[in-house]
C-alpha cells in the first residue's frame, strides 16, 4: 500500500541519511580490494599452501621415494609384475587383459610421478606473496566483520545493496513527497466515496427499519423499535468510515440498546431472520444454513418464521436445522439427524425421510416420544395431506 511504501521509504531515508558517510567509506574499501567472487576462498587455500610448504615438500619426497627411488619401489615392483605376466599372458585371455590394464596403470603412475616432480619443483617460498595474501585476507575479514557477513559472496551482495542505497539517497526526498501527495489524493477520494456511502446507508436504513418492524409485528413483537446507529471511525476500512450498530427495543418505553444487551433468545432469533430475509432479497445466494434460528419461539410464531424461510428458498438453497415441527413441515425435503454414543465415540446418522416417515417424525416432534393418532392427524394437516 501507499502508506506502507511511505513508511519503508522514510525508514530507508533516515537510515541512509544517518549512515551515508559510513556507506561511502565501505564502498571505497571494497573497491580498493578489487574482490571477485570466491576470491577469498582461493586466497585462503593459497595461504594454507604457502604456510605448509615445508611439510608438503617432505611428503612429496617421501612419496617419490616410495614410487621410484629404490630397488623395492612401487614402479620397480610393478615393472617386475609386468615382466612376469608377459611370460605367460599368451596362454590365457584373462591374463592378457590384466596385463593390458597393468600397462595402462604404469603409464598413469609414470605421469603421476612426473607431475609430482613438477609440483615439487614449483614449490618455493615467497615472502612477498605471503604478506600480500595476509594483508588482503585481513582487509576482507575486517570488512566482513563491519557488515556482519561471513563470505565473499555475502560481502559482494551486501556492498551491492549499499551502492543502491547511496545511489537512491538523492531521490528519497522527492519520492517521499510524491507518495505523500498520492496518499492525500487517495484519502480525499476515499473520503468523498465514504460520505456518499454513509448517505445511502442512512437512507436505506430508514426503509429497512420500517420493513423489519412490520415483519417483527407479524412475528409477535408488536412494539418493536430499532435503528441503525452510525459512528464515524478514525481510519478507513474496506467498508468505508462507518461503524454501524443495530439498536433495539422489544417493548414500549424502553431505551434502545445494542441487541446483545437487552434482547431475549427468541427476540434475537426473529430479528436476525427478518434482517437476513431482506439481505437475501437483494442478493442471490447458493446456500444458507439456519442453525436453530427458531430458538426461543414456538407455535404460530414458528410457523410464520418457517414461511419466511421457505420464501427465501426461492433465491437459493436453504438448509434449516430445527426442533419445531411448524418449520420442519414446510421444507421440500426432510432429513432426520440422530446421534449415537458408542463407548468413547459419538457418531451421527442422517436419514432422508419418505412421506410416511416424515408424518411419524412430525408427530413425534409434536407429541414427544409417544406418538398418538391426534399427533399424526396434526402432522398430516401440516403437510396438507
Amino acid at each position: 500500500t501507499l502508506k506502507n511504501n511511505l513508511i519503508s521509504k522514510q525508514k530507508d531515508f533516515n537510515e541512509s541519511n544517518y549512515n551515508i558517510d559510513f556507506y561511502k567509506n565501505i564502498i571505497n574499501e571494497f573497491d580498493d580490494l578489487n574482490l571477485e567472487k570466491n576470491q577469498k576462498e582461493d586466497l585462503e587455500l593459497e595461504y594454507k599452501k604457502i604456510t605448509n610448504l615445508h611439510k608438503i615438500k617432505i611428503v612429496l619426497l617421501q612419496v617419490l621415494s616410495l614410487l621410484e627411488n629404490s630397488d623395492a619401489s612401487i614402479l620397480s615392483n610393478l615393472n617386475l609384475v609386468k615382466s612376469k605376466l608377459s611370460d605367460v599372458s599368451d596362454y590365457d585371455l584373462m591374463l592378457k587383459k590384466l596385463l593390458a590394464r597393468l600397462n595402462q596403470n604404469l603409464i598413469d603412475i609414470n605421469d603421476i610421478v612426473m607431475d609430482l616432480h613438477t609440483v615439487n619443483h614449483d614449490l618455493n617460498s615467497d615472502k612477498n606473496k605471503l604478506e600480500y595474501i595476509e594483508d588482503k585476507l585481513n582487509s576482507i575479514n575486517s570488512l566482513e566483520s563491519k557488515l556482519n557477513v561471513y563470505s565473499s559472496e555475502e560481502l559482494i551482495k551486501k556492498v551491492d545493496s549499499i551502492r543502491l542505497k547511496v545511489q537512491s539517497f538523492d531521490n528519497f526526498s522527492k519520492e517521499v513527497f510524491q507518495i505523500k501527495l498520492e496518499i492525500t489524493e487517495c484519502e480525499n477520494k476515499l473520503s468523498e466515496i465514504a460520505k456518499n456511502l454513509t448517505f445511502f446507508r442512512k437512507k436505506a436504513s430508514i426503509n429497512l427499519v420500517n420493513s423489519i418492524k412490520e415483519d417483527l409485528f407479524n412475528l409477535g413483537i408488536q412494539s418493536a423499535d430499532l435503528l441503525f446507529s452510525f459512528t464515524e471511525m478514525e481510519y478507513f476500512s474496506t467498508n468505508g468510515l462507518d461503524q454501524v450498530r443495530l439498536m433495539f427495543s422489544a417493548n414500549k418505553g424502553f431505551e434502545l440498546k445494542p441487541i446483545s444487551e437487552i434482547a431475549s433468545g427468541g427476540e434475537i432469533a426473529r430479528l436476525m431472520l427478518c434482517i437476513k430475509k431482506h439481505l437475501f432479497q437483494l442478493n442471490s445466494f447458493s446456500v444458507i444454513v439456519f442453525d436453530e434460528i427458531d430458538s426461543g419461539v414456538s407455535g404460530d410464531v414458528g410457523r410464520k418464521m418457517g414461511k419466511i424461510i421457505k420464501d427465501m428458498s426461492i433465491n437459493g438453497q436453504v438448509i434449516c436445522i430445527t426442533h419445531l415441527p411448524q418449520i420442519a413441515s414446510l421444507g421440500h425435503l426432510h432429513y432426520q439427524v440422530l446421534k449415537h454414543d458408542q463407548s468413547d465415540v459419538t457418531s451421527v446418522q442422517i436419514n432422508k425421510l419418505n412421506n410416511l416417515e416424515r408424518i411419524n417424525e412430525l408427530a413425534r416432534m409434536l407429541s414427544g416420544d409417544e406418538v398418538n393418532d391426534e399427533a399424526i392427524a396434526n402432522a398430516k394437516k401440516m403437510l396438507d395431506i
